[in-house]
């Protein structure tokens, strides 16, 4: 599924709830979510990035705040297996 597609099921399982949310995704927002998002009252959004002309649109809402949060960097965990578990 694309993001608009996550986006537009995630909203259907209980719209009421979502007013006023805050919506973090973990790909680009398309210009299709959000035009969807637009749509609805949302205080926050969160992506890594923002396709060409998403921004725009989301900036036409009164009071939304568009940020960026970049990519977790990569992980340094180091797992050792032990008799009985993992360290």
């Amino acid at each position: 599924a694309d993001v608009a597609e996550a986006h537009r099921k995630a909203h259907a399982c209980d719209p009421l709830s979502a007013f006023g949310g805050v919506i973090a995704v973990n790909r680009p927002v398309s210009k299709e979510m959000a035009a969807q998002v637009a749509e609805i009252f949302t205080e926050v959004i969160v992506a890594p990035a923002y396709e060409d002309g998403a921004v725009e649109l989301l900036a036409k809402k009164k009071n939304i705040r568009i940020l960026v949060a970049p990519g977790a960097p990569a992980s340094r965990t180091e797992t050792k297996q032990i008799d009985g578990g993992a360290l």
